[in-house]
């Protein structure tokens, strides 16, 4: 079977494994040689932190295993280091014995030596001599950025940064305030693009290794696979969103937790996270209505492809498609566009004749965050089934009504109730909006006003 048709991440590491009976047999300079031309070192452009790549496959590769338990790894992997260079179409220098390697493989190399040096003790002579590697190899890429651009030299500056004890470059700062579609407020971060050589030649590594998969737009550096499938898929998106602040603060969580989506099975749902045991290792893809998945991996291309094509474990899934509010079975009447402050008057226009008004559960909620209450919700007759509702901040709330007409059959509706600055609702009533739902989301910057 071609490589590029073997899609599973699994079946991927199985095929380029290494039985240990071999692996501790080679020395380690054929360890380092081998690791690389490592064939699943592009998995550096598939995770938001490359670090992350990098621990994947050692967890799942027998040679990267083996070469943590050398003494002489970071010996090795400097010496290699130092000779190395990528693939252009001049620069095979057979008189200075240079070691020519992919784009992909160069940085992986790079990340794998930033790998060693931040989880490992490094001796001080050890540390001298990579961080001289690190300054030639800095100042020759540096006065040739027609073909080593910023983006490459990333985990040069950060193995540089991180021996002279500096903070490290391209850690991510907090840099704008995005919203889910019903008011969450989450954290993004804006990155500048990569140039063109790399978005070409990270897009041509995926379609390469991919070949089942199709691209639908170019590697880029400024939105991730978070922010495409949850937060905006139109091509101006700009925004990198993690998925967790810390390795306990989830921000994609809040999408689906009183918001506008909810968990559902695998079908009809429009959304999908596969979700590993670190934060890191997630990944998150948009479902469409033909079963494919649409998805941006890291800072490489959008992709669409089948769940399984893809450089990520699909050991535990999970699944989510559009919240529903329902107005079957039991119907309201009332205004759905209000201002703040302002009383608002709903009834059940279908109150079931042979039923007991009293015994409808009528309640009304703050569906941004339903632990406040930022509202009054009044009973004004329970017989007529009529009701009051003031709306105190801006969001959307939600009327609901249950009725058990009998063990097991429950009847229910749901009103969505959205509270708006006037010349929101001047807009509503000018273009006629009728999805409150979609408004909500595309305008939540703006509904205050």
């Amino acid at each position: 079977m071609a490589w590029s048709k073997i899609g599973s991440l699994e079946e991927r590491f199985q095929a380029c494994d290494v039985p240990e009976s071999i692996t501790t047999r080679l020395s380690t300079k054929a360890l380092v040689e081998s690791i690389a031309k490592y064939p699943l070192n592009y998995l550096i452009f598939a995770y938001d932190n490359p670090l992350t790549a990098v621990q994947i496959i050692i967890d799942y590769s027998h040679l990267h295993q083996e070469l943590q338990s050398r003494d002489d790894a970071i010996s090795e992997l400097t010496d290699l280091y130092s000779k190395s260079t990528i693939i252009t179409d001049d620069n095979v220098d057979s008189q200075n014995s240079r070691i020519v390697l992919s784009y992909k493989d160069e940085m992986f190399l790079g990340y794998l030596l930033l790998f060693e040096i931040t989880t490992k003790s490094i001796d001080i002579n050890s540390g001298q001599i990579l961080l001289k590697v690190v300054e030639d190899k800095i100042l020759e890429e540096s006065s040739q950025k027609e073909i080593f651009s910023d983006f490459f030299m990333t985990p040069l500056v950060a193995i540089k940064n991180c021996l002279q004890n500096s903070s490290p470059s391209g850690y991510r700062t907090p840099t704008t305030t995005i919203y889910t579609p019903l008011g969450h407020e989450l954290v993004g971060y804006l990155y500048p693009e990569m140039s063109q050589s790399d978005i070409d030649s990270i897009t041509r590594e995926a379609a390469m290794q991919y070949s089942d998969a199709t691209v639908l737009r170019p590697a880029s550096n400024v939105y991730n696979c978070h922010s495409y499938a949850w937060y905006s898929d139109d091509p101006s998106n700009n925004i990198w969103l993690e998925s967790h602040l810390n390795p306990y603060t989830s921000q994609l969580h809040y999408y689906w937790t009183y918001d506008y989506y909810e968990e559902w099975y695998e079908y009809n749902s429009t959304k999908a996270t596969y979700m590993q045991s670190s934060p890191l290792q997630s990944h998150s893809a948009r479902i469409t209505p033909s079963g494919d998945y649409i998805s941006k991996w890291r800072n490489g291309p959008l992709m669409q492809h089948s769940k399984t094509d893809c450089p990520y474990f699909t050991t535990e899934m999970h699944y989510y498609k559009t919240r529903y509010f329902p107005s079957n079975y039991i119907n309201f009447t009332g205004t759905t566009v209000v201002l703040p402050g302002t009383t608002n008057y709903y009834s059940i226009s279908n109150i079931d004749e042979e039923a007991d008004p009293y015994d409808y559960d009528v309640t009304a909620s703050f569906i941004v965050n339903p632990s406040q209450t930022p509202f009054t919700f009044t009973t004004i007759n329970k017989a007529t089934q009529t009701y009051s509702l003031q709306c105190n901040d801006y969001g959307a709330y939600k009327i609901r009504a249950e009725y058990e007409r009998q063990p097991g059959y429950l009847f229910y509706g749901e009103l969505l109730v959205i509270c708006v600055g006037s010349r929101t609702m001047q807009r509503i009533q000018d273009e006629n909006v009728t999805d409150l739902e979609r408004f909500l989301r595309d305008n939540w910057d703006h509904i205050s006003e």
